[in-house]
């Protein structure tokens, strides 16, 4: 099975999930806003308010509901005692209130946003999908429309350039990196046993059969993709690049181990979901197991310190934003006693003058 399909695949679905838990959870759609002297109510039925910041209220509702989230995404479900569930829901808070005040920030800053980066945006996600209807029939079955999605890109986009904005430019040191990419490439950069390939897959196997004719009659990979665009579902765009032996089918490994370098492969059935495509490969050559050189992998070592400096500058700037903010946690018992989860309880109400 080609799981770099699958892993497409599954970007997407979690991006559309992302953009629109995070504009229940995470942004303003998460606080219950009151006009000055009014008195606050549940959003619903037993529901009641049990975080205000500056006149804002996360309702339980909701922070069950994302603690719930994200307690399924460590695949712990309802396997956690109560000071588990108490450590979580902190957890869970911490992060919402901290998302609240940097997109507060974020949206007063009125950082513009085009039509063209909305749209840039909405067709990378769109080029994971066989055609733009499978893109639209996957948004319908998320009662998802058009306009609610570009509105949330539009909202990512101006939160991601305030972020930007906050960090400025990070330098890290040759020395840095060398130090970072010999600590951890035991773990990251093992390289798998895998084929070098360039490759193309189809939504149908006519389109693989004229891809494979054409790059047989001498038409490069960028000319084969453009006159076949409508059914391309992914590719690596004339690059070579590893596929693990893991990811492939057996049909995919016997037939490609037999080729030559250099020869043209396919067209391969292999299936994602249940879904089939038609593969064309050309074979770069074999890839021993072993680990990734330091040239190969500099910018993502770099990326990775650029990433952790970053986040050192975000707290610094969400601690000050807590500082001017007042925070009150008005349900203890729902977290943990203060003290018991040490210094983040503190935090949490830090602004609670």
């Amino acid at each position: 099975m080609l799981r770099f399909l699958r892993s497409r695949v599954k970007w997407i679905m979690g991006f559309i999930a992302l953009v629109f838990v995070a504009s229940v959870y995470w942004g303003y759609g998460v606080y219950s806003r009151r006009s000055s002297g009014a008195p606050e109510r549940p959003a619903s039925e037993g529901d009641r308010p049990v975080v205000r910041v500056d006149g804002a209220v996360l309702t339980l509702s909701l922070l069950e509901s994302a603690t719930r989230e994200y307690l399924a995404g460590l695949g712990l479900g309802e396997s956690v005692d109560e000071e588990q569930l108490k450590r979580a829901r902190f957890e869970v808070m911490n992060n919402i209130v901290e998302r609240y005040l940097l997109e507060r920030e974020a949206a007063s800053s009125r950082i513009e946003v085009s039509e063209e980066e909305i749209q840039q945006a909405l067709k990378g996600m769109e080029n994971y999908f066989p055609t733009r209807e499978d893109f639209m029939k996957f948004l319908e079955r998320r009662n998802v429309s058009m306009e609610q999605l570009k509105k949330e890109i539009s909202r990512q986009i101006a939160f991601n350039k305030f972020m930007k904005s906050l960090v400025g430019d990070v330098v890290v040191s040759p020395d840095e990196v060398s130090s970072l990419y010999e600590s951890m490439k035991d773990v990251f950069f093992r390289r798998s046993a895998g084929f070098l390939v360039e490759y193309a897959a189809f939504s149908d196997d006519k389109s693989a059969s004229r891809a494979k004719e054409m790059l047989q009659s001498g038409s490069s990979w960028e000319e084969v993709l453009e006159a076949l665009s409508a059914d391309v579902v992914e590719s690596s765009s004339g690059q070579t690049t590893q596929l693990p032996l893991s990811n492939l089918s057996e049909g995919s490994r016997t037939a490609l181990d037999r080729a030559k370098d250099g020869e043209l492969v396919g067209p391969l059935k292999e299936s994602v979901d249940e879904q089939v495509y038609h593969v064309v490969f050309r074979k770069v050559g074999f890839q021993k197991e072993g680990y990734a050189s330091l040239d190969e992998v500099r910018d993502q070592v770099e990326a990775i310190l650029r990433g952790q400096r970053e986040r050192e500058r975000i707290s610094e700037y969400v601690k000050s934003l807590k500082e001017r903010s007042r925070i009150e946690i008005l349900d203890p018992s729902l977290f943990p006693p203060q003290g018991d989860s040490g210094k983040a309880s503190n935090e949490a109400k830090s602004g609670d003058r």
